[in-house]
């Protein structure tokens, strides 16, 4: 089993305005090869891996961060960068423990190159 859980702000130069809260998480299907394929087809452009900080600086990739153009709904006129982090449990998430899947080797293949980007 395999649980998405995405984050969606505009960015606004440096600043990150949150547009949903971390939505909760929920189940889905194919591999993580896939997923990332999806998301890149719903998000945008990837900009970066996401990262959980272990210990020993062994850093464990969680997620990805993408990035699109989106027209704002009252001025279709004017447009933002919309930035989405998403990231993969293997369970629910609680406030102390988080389960994530390790993405490293589909990112690599998907990626020619590490941004080495720490969201």
């Amino acid at each position: 089993m395999m649980l998405i859980q995405e984050e969606t702000f505009e960015r606004r130069g440096d600043q990150l305005i949150g547009i949903s809260g971390p939505q909760e998480c929920y189940e889905i299907d194919g591999t993580v090869g896939q997923v990332y394929n999806r998301c890149l087809a719903e998000h945008g452009r990837c900009i970066s891996k996401i990262y959980h900080e272990k210990a020993a600086s062994l850093d464990l990739p969680v997620g990805w961060c993408f990035e699109k153009r989106v027209a704002y709904q009252d001025d279709p006129s004017k447009t933002y960068l919309q930035e989405t982090w998403v990231t993969l449990h293997t369970e629910p998430p609680s406030r102390s423990l988080h389960k994530w899947v390790d993405i490293r080797s589909v990112v690599n293949h998907y990626l020619n190159i590490d941004t080495g980007g720490r969201v």
